[in-house]
């Protein structure tokens, strides 16, 4: 009963020691973790910004082709409707479009690998939210507004000769008339984005 007396408050000691190192242990554990994930959600909006620097330095390039583009087919759509049938609608192409379509490059790889990791959930939810509200525009404007174009434009309609052109040109004059005004909106959004973060 004396050894166990003598010995009792060592073991308490020993023990309590134990279960406070583990604990100590655990706790730097999960600190360090914490810190893991929150340089991760940092890496993450690194990359979405710059990400959103590339889609606005995409549409200042394209936006300017685009409005010249649509700015030629209102021209020769409102002069030219004699001219236009002569040419149809691959020769009306390559008057507004001698460089081709040229669609913007816009990319969401960023975001998309953020939203499928935990980084996501170490961001501030209004900001994502207002990025999520960034991709969901580009994704329902201008990415939609491109392959409604291209089909447009691959149409077997727009290659036959013996069919009036106009109907075509209007509709392609719409369609990129929705992209130009797509295009601008998203840069603003881009642009606002980008000025909050800084």
């Amino acid at each position: 009963m004396t050894v166990l007396r003598t010995a009792l408050p060592k073991l308490l000691f020993e023990s309590v020691l134990i279960v406070f190192s583990i604990l100590l242990a655990l706790s730097v554990s999960e600190c360090s973790e914490r810190s893991n994930r929150q340089e991760r959600a940092e890496v993450a909006l690194d990359n979405i910004r710059a990400e959103i620097a590339s889609n606005a330095a995409s549409l200042r390039r394209i936006v300017p082709y685009h409005q010249q583009m649509l700015a030629r087919l209102d021209l020769l759509l409102a002069d030219s409707a004699s001219v236009l049938r002569s040419q149809g609608v691959i020769g009306t192409i390559s008057r507004i479009a001698p460089e081709g379509l040229q669609p913007p490059t816009l990319g969401s790889t960023a975001w998309g690998i953020a939203t499928t990791t935990d980084a996501i959930s170490r961001i501030d939810y209004a900001q994502v939210y207002v990025l999520s509200r960034l991709y969901q525009i580009q994704h329902m404007g201008v990415e939609t507004t491109v392959p409604r174009l291209s089909e447009l434009l691959l149409a077997r309609e727009t290659f036959q000769t013996e069919q009036d052109p106009l109907p075509s040109l209007r509709l392609l004059q719409l369609i990129l008339n929705e992209l130009v005004t797509q295009e601008q909106f998203l840069l603003q959004r881009y642009t606002e984005v980008l000025g909050a973060n800084d």
